[in-house]
């Protein structure tokens, strides 16, 4: 660049420069290429650091012959990382460890590293104080802290109730068979915390969980899994109120047009919600809710109720008999929707997850009729 010549190292070896004027005359620069090999392997880290439990200082390495390798010798005090020539060091708890960092011809550096303990700060779980509960064949993840900062264990009282793992920090509670049990969390100290653990049969579920209807309709949903007895808790009381009736039974009366969520709990406080729209009335025969939706994996039954039909008998037809029948009971004028033909509510398609809408239709002596939708939400594809 102007009068200044400037040599890159591409490769080790030896090459001429020749540097050439506009009229021919010349002259040669003799350049050796150092081997990368020949400058030791190295790291910008000093020998031993010391780091806050939590922090992760970064530092360089070079040298040597690449691609370079990191290990730590605890990885319960101090993991590592490396991208190119960039070395992390992150601080687990407390306690020493040593990170070594190789070259791909085998020469090491090692740094030794001593994380500080987290200080006055009690042994804690992000487990929630008043306990667990866990669905039979599932897990829950929390955090572990506190205490000397290293050295923690979990035990359960019962595993053939409860599982408990620990991984670096991390607790894992396992469902392991329906009952009670608890998992205490003990550091190198002696310190313990507990964590009561309820496991559940299954899940408490609600069929169905999505319904439309009118002013003053009535809906009725069934509740299963959980804990009985159930209750029921309503968002917006302004639009429904709720209640639960026959043990398993929940029974939403629309107020006024609205959306509101009304909340299932069972006696462990396992929750599942119910998606309720209201919407103004209309004169006429009609199907209340006016729409619902279910999983597919979803076989309990469905109710409807028949608002303003004639007197006289009712017929019900279903557009997918193979997935859901229906029935009516003249004198209360109830539907039932149950499993069709297939033994299942399998759907399946090219959008994934698939849905399918089945129409449930009434007819009355006049030949006023109403629909009702029932949307089967799939999980799977295709159908087995």
């Amino acid at each position: 660049l102007g009068g200044t010549l400037t040599v890159n190292g591409i490769a080790a070896g030896n090459a001429n420069i020749v540097v050439r004027d506009s009229a021919g005359a010349s002259t040669t620069v003799a350049v050796t290429v150092t081997a990368a090999g020949n400058v030791a392997l190295f790291t910008t880290a000093p020998a031993s650091i010391t780091v806050a439990l939590g922090a992760a200082p970064g530092y360089s390495v070079g040298g040597g012959t690449g691609p370079y390798t990191a290990t730590s010798s605890n990885t319960n005090v101090a993991t590592v990382s490396l991208l190119g020539g960039t070395l992390t060091v992150t601080a687990v708890a407390a306690g020493d460890a040593n990170i070594v960092v190789r070259d791909s011809v085998g020469m090491s550096t090692t740094i030794a590293v001593t994380v500080q303990p987290a200080g006055n700060l009690a042994l804690f779980t992000t487990a929630p104080a008043s306990g667990v509960t866990v669905a039979l064949g599932t897990s829950l993840s929390y955090t572990v802290g506190g205490g000397s900062g290293s050295g923690y264990l979990a035990t359960s009282t019962n595993i053939g109730v409860v599982g408990a793992t620990l991984t670096g920090t991390t607790l894992s509670i396992t469902g392991a068979a329906v009952g009670n049990a608890r998992v205490v969390v003990r550091d190198s100290a002696g310190g313990l915390v507990t964590v009561n653990v309820l496991v559940g049969a299954t899940p408490v579920a609600v069929t169905p969980s999505v319904a439309t209807g009118i002013i003053d309709d009535v809906l009725i949903a069934t509740i299963t899994g959980g804990t009985p007895p159930y209750r029921s808790s309503v968002g917006n009381t302004l639009v429904a109120s709720a209640t639960v009736q026959n043990s398993n039974e929940l029974r939403i009366k629309l107020l006024q047009v609205g959306q509101t969520i009304v909340t299932v709990l069972d006696a462990n406080n396992q929750s599942a919600a119910y998606s309720v729209t209201s919407s103004g009335g209309t004169p006429g025969i009609r199907l209340s809710p006016s729409a619902v939706a279910v999983s597919e994996f979803d076989n309990l039954p469905i109710f409807f109720t028949v608002f303003g039909a004639a007197p006289g008998p009712i017929n019900v037809f279903s557009s997918d008999v193979t997935r859901l029948t229906a029935t009516i009971d003249q004198l209360t004028q109830k539907v039932t929707v149950t499993t069709g033909t297939s033994g299942n509510r399998c759907v399946s398609g090219l959008i994934f997850p698939p849905t399918l809408d089945v129409k449930i239709t009434v007819v009355d002596s006049t030949r006023a009729s109403a629909v009702t939708t029932v949307t089967i939400q799939g999980n799977r594809s295709p159908c087995p």
